[in-house]
């Protein structure tokens, strides 16, 4: 009879599951078979437990930095998570997501880029709502509204959307300088659910509507105060105040001349 102990070696250095066990009931009752079920399971836990748990934990530190605003620390570690596979596609997201906070459109486009593979076969594989939903904010930042347009739409039509995703869909509608199509979405948006800095961007979005729309002083009692803007709202905010006071001025002394 073959003896088991002496095949251990061949298991441990070439990593193989001893699959005899399964197959021959002489082998399961062999003295040595508890031994090679043992190697078996931990040869799977550093092949496959542990690069797992190594990439969660990459992971969350990167989200811990991302939420102290270290957006360069972030990007890195979801950098290292994104190099395994169970963390890949949340890892990309991030690693988008970071980019755009550092003011990078152009890199997180990039960045996306296997998420939104070619055809291959007859199936399509869809990309993650958060992908399409960055990518639309980076072709926003980069003046791309048809662009932006195409990768929002289908968000749109989603009952469900997020009131970001919606904000994201209205920004994207005006670079493409399609007015009727963001007051539609506009009107989607919930702004009782919204608060902070995305409750100030939903305001703008609504001035720069009703701006398009010819509705001047609506335009400026929608816009909220700068300072309750993020810091890269804030400028926006206060340009388009100055455009709509100057149209203001101009249409008061019409009125008066008339």
């Amino acid at each position: 009879m073959l003896d088991c102990r002496n095949l251990m070696w061949f298991y441990r250095l070439h990593g193989i599951m001893p699959t005899m066990l399964h197959l021959s009931p002489t082998m399961m009752t062999h003295p040595a078979a508890p031994r090679m079920a043992m190697a078996s399971a931990g040869w799977w836990v550093a092949a496959v437990g542990l690069p797992s748990l190594l990439a969660r934990r990459t992971l969350r530190r990167g989200q811990a930095a991302l939420d102290q605003r270290q957006y360069d620390v972030a990007e890195k570690y979801f950098r290292k998570a994104a190099m395994f596979e169970p963390t890949r596609e949340e890892a990309t997201c991030l690693i988008a997501e970071s980019l755009v906070r550092q003011n990078k459109p152009q890199e997180a486009i990039s960045a996306l880029d296997p998420l939104f593979p070619a055809k291959v076969g007859p199936t399509e594989r869809n990309p993650p709502r958060r992908a399409s939903f960055l990518l639309t904010v980076a072709y926003c930042m980069l003046r791309l509204g048809g662009a932006a347009q195409g990768e929002i739409a289908p968000i749109v039509l989603d009952p469900n959307a997020a009131e970001e995703e919606k904000l994201a869909a209205v920004q994207a509608c005006l670079l493409a300088e399609d007015i009727p199509a963001a007051r539609q979405v506009l009107e989607t948006v919930d702004f009782s659910r919204l608060e902070g800095a995305v409750l100030s961007r939903a305001r703008v979005c609504r001035a720069a509507v009703l701006w398009h729309e010819g509705r001047w002083p609506e335009a400026m009692e929608a816009l909220p105060p700068v300072e309750s803007c993020d810091e890269s709202d804030q400028f926006v905010v206060h340009t388009v105040r100055q455009l709509i006071q100057q149209r203001l001025n101009v249409e008061a002394a019409r009125g008066a001349a008339g």
